[in-house]
């Protein structure tokens, strides 16, 4: 199985506010993909940086997919260049008002010491699946903002 493509998620300051989802509605994906592109090559350092892809998330985000044979530290290490460029585009406050890190993808997350507001449960203490979620949805305003792929276990 071949390793994941690199990514990177840029983390644009105000991307939910409605000026900034114009702007991003207006430079579709494949311009932004183009600009990082020429950006890289015209960077001696940074002429083996190749960017193949890039998308907006629903949060206004973006993110930027590396070429076949860009690793995530090879992407991460133009992280400067393409945060100027994007800064520049979009006429944001500049890059240091960006926060940026490696796309990695989740398959697990197990969490422990969860405060939970149940009684004990007479005997063994331990409770269903059910009555967890219900309580974590009820006290948990994190918990609920979640994705929920596979019950509590």
């Amino acid at each position: 199985m071949p390793p994941p493509q690199a990514s990177l998620v840029i983390f644009l300051p105000d991307a939910p506010h409605p000026a900034s989802l114009t702007v991003q509605s207006q430079m579709h994906a494949n311009l932004v993909t183009m600009l990082c592109s020429e950006t890289l090559a015209i960077q001696p350092a940074f002429t083996n940086v190749k960017v193949s892809a890039t998308r907006w998330t629903p949060n206004g985000n973006l993110v930027i997919f590396g070429g076949l044979d860009t690793s995530p530290a090879t992407l991460l290490s133009a992280t400067h260049v393409l945060t100027s460029a994007l800064s520049l585009w979009l006429s944001l406050l500049g890059p240091s008002y960006m926060m940026v890190h490696t796309n990695v993808k989740w398959s697990k997350v197990l969490v422990n010491g969860i405060p939970l507001h149940l009684d004990p449960t007479p005997g063994s203490g331990v409770h269903s699946s059910a009555a967890l979620h219900m309580s974590l949805t009820t006290y948990n305003p994190f918990y609920t903002a979640l994705k929920i792929t596979q019950m509590l276990s």
